[in-house]
Order: C-alpha cells, then structure tokens, then sequence
C-alpha cells in the first residue's frame, strides 16, 4: 500500500478502541498520525483515500469513520477510481465526491436513526467498503458524486440518460483504441 506502512494499518484499526474513555494528548496525537496517513494513501491518480472519508453524520455525531479492515477499504477503493472514477474524470472533468465510505458504526447509526442507511449487511462490498459481501465474498465500493460538467445541462432540462449516454459512447471508443 503505498503512503501508508502495514503498522499504520494496525495502528488505525486498534486506536480507535485505545482512545475512546480515555483521551491524553499523546493517544490523540498518534491517532491523528495514523489517520492522517490513512488520507494520504493514494487510490488513483487524482483520489486520495481522504477524499472518501468525509461523512456530515460522523462530523455532527462524532462518530470516527474509519474501516475496521483498511487493506481492504483501500484495495476497493482502488477498484472504484481506477475503473470508474477516473474513466469519468477524464470523460467530463472534475468529479466531486458527494458521500462514499461507511464505516460500519456510521451506516449502523444512520440505519437506527432512519437517516436514509440500509442494513450493515446489505452495504457490504457498497459504502462499507471493508466488508466482503455476505454470501459471495464479492468485494466492492460505491461513491455518490457530482460531475459539475453536468450541472447547467441538468437545470436547463437535460434528461441524466444523456450523461449516461456520453460516458458509453466515451467508453466504446476507449475501448477500441485499445
């Protein structure tokens, strides 16, 4: 994993626990380093894994959204920039993330809270990006984004079907010059 070593890993899988009941500056200071290092990890050539952590219902609660297995949250991460991020990047420009990584404390409290969440089990290889899919094992990611390209064409009444459209036509000739 690049930008980030295998102990980082452990670090920020086991600090969350370590940390909570009982803050001291120097718990905080090596939480923050691991978590800082966790951002840094780059997915692809223009996402970072901190593009993906941002969740208003951790920041207004807060609740840490952190995986529980960050090997796997990065390996499907990469999965989602390199074969659809970056594809649409290029395509249509600068892509926003909008909402993308759940941990499963932040997608459990929004189920509980009916605050537009599925079940932790039906959000496995989804936005909870560190769980396999029950059944399967299939492993996987979901980002909700903005592609601002889009925007005026949408005000002005242009069906979403166009965007999709675009993008296939995109993809079909990327694919034949290859």
């Amino acid at each position: 994993m690049e930008g980030m070593m295998k102990a980082d890993i452990v670090t920020l899988k086991t600090l969350a626990e370590e940390v909570r009941g009982r803050e001291t500056p120097a718990l905080m200071r090596k939480q923050l380093k691991a978590l800082e290092n966790f951002g840094r990890v780059r997915l692809s050539k223009n996402f970072f894994m901190r593009d993906f952590l941002y969740s208003e219902v951790s920041a207004v609660h807060g609740i840490l959204n952190i995986p529980d297995n960050p090997a796997l949250a990065i390996a499907a991460g990469k999965g989602l920039c390199e074969k659809l991020l970056e594809p649409l990047r290029a395509t249509f420009g600068h892509i926003a993330v909008r909402s993308a990584f759940r941990s499963t404390v932040v997608n459990a409290y929004c189920n509980e809270n009916k605050l537009g969440c599925s079940k932790n089990e039906h959000n496995f290889h989804r936005h909870i990006w560190d769980h396999k899919r029950v059944g399967d094992d299939c492993m996987g990611a979901t980002a909700c984004i903005i592609v601002p390209w889009f925007i005026p064409r949408y005000e002005a009444g242009t069906s979403w079907q166009v965007l999709v459209r675009k993008f296939g036509r995109w993809q079909g000739k990327a694919a034949a010059r290859r």
